[in-house]
């Protein structure tokens, strides 16, 4: 992956209170079994998510809600009620960071189609209503919420849409296939490094007309592949606190990408955040980038 953007050092802005937090280390393991329409990557996305939320629900267990419908159905000179039952269960955890990279065993069934195993060990800790819910959406090639979308061609645009219900704090960074992270915001050319939101406010961010400029000049962002590669799997994070807290130290990209670390030191960063911080919330929205 790689985008177009202006390089230039970015400050770093030092964290205010710490705030204990139980964070816990967690294991899972799934097995996932393809279909016809799923590549050997789609599996192993597919598989990781399943072992997540298998270490959740063995560390904090699930809930299950149950909601019934009632619809009344005339037919004729006829009146009947009509019962729908609805089931759904939810995990009691929320995943902070893997702990290494996980494994995955790959195997095939008697229709040839692929089987994964995948075995995950992370950081994750009980759900609480503490941290604060926000929107973020990832839009491709518009700047309206009916862009969103998480599938890119090679040379669509790239922004994000978000709005967060207090004022606070945002960041945005992007891991690619290379376990490379870029931080994405702060902007490149922005002087503050970091980027202090008003509640109940829409940001469009990397749009070059609807972007705040007082974050300094937007960057425009274009997902690429990398040399030989036909797809390419992404993960867009994007963490709000209404606290400020600290920008994960990366270096200069080359050929104008943005600033990076390695994908470990980042997951390093977010885990000692969110300890400090249970207010801090974070969403992960998954990208996949083709060839046109």
């Amino acid at each position: 992956m790689k985008l177009r953007t202006i390089i230039i050092t970015l400050f770093m802005l030092a964290a205010t209170a710490v705030h204990a937090d139980d964070i816990k280390t967690v294991e899972g393991v799934s097995v996932f079994y393809g279909e016809s329409s799923h590549s050997l990557n789609d599996c192993k996305r597919y598989a990781l998510e399943q072992a997540r939320i298998a270490a959740l629900a063995k560390e904090f267990g699930t809930n299950v809600s149950q909601d019934i419908y009632q619809r009344d159905i005339v037919s004729g000179n006829t009146e009947s009620t009509y019962f729908n039952m609805l089931n759904s269960t939810e995990v009691n955890g929320e995943w902070i960071a893997d702990e290494g990279e996980p494994k995955y065993e790959i195997g095939y069934g008697n229709d040839n189609l692929p089987v994964v195993t995948c075995r995950i060990k992370g950081k994750a800790r009980k759900i609480s209503n503490v941290a604060v819910e926000f929107d973020a959406k990832v839009l491709r090639n518009g700047n309206e919420e009916r862009f969103a979308d998480t599938r890119f061609r090679e040379g669509d645009e790239m922004k994000v849409l978000f709005r967060a219900p207090v004022d606070g704090y945002v960041l945005i960074y992007l891991v690619d296939d290379s376990n490379t992270a870029y931080s994405l915001l702060p902007y490149s050319n922005s002087t503050d490094g970091v980027i202090r939101v008003k509640r109940d406010r829409d940001y469009v961010f990397f749009d070059a007309k609807k972007a705040d400029k007082a974050f300094g000049e937007p960057d425009e962002l274009l997902m690429t592949l990398s040399d030989g590669n036909a797809v390419e799997h992404n993960h867009c994070y994007v963490i709000f606190s209404p606290q400020p807290f600290t920008k994960a130290l990366d270096r200069a990209g080359k050929d104008l990408q943005p600033r990076m670390l390695a994908h470990a030191d980042f997951q390093k960063w977010l885990v000692n955040c969110r300890k400090r911080d249970p207010k801090m919330g974070m969403k992960v929205m998954h990208l996949v980038i083709e060839k046109n």
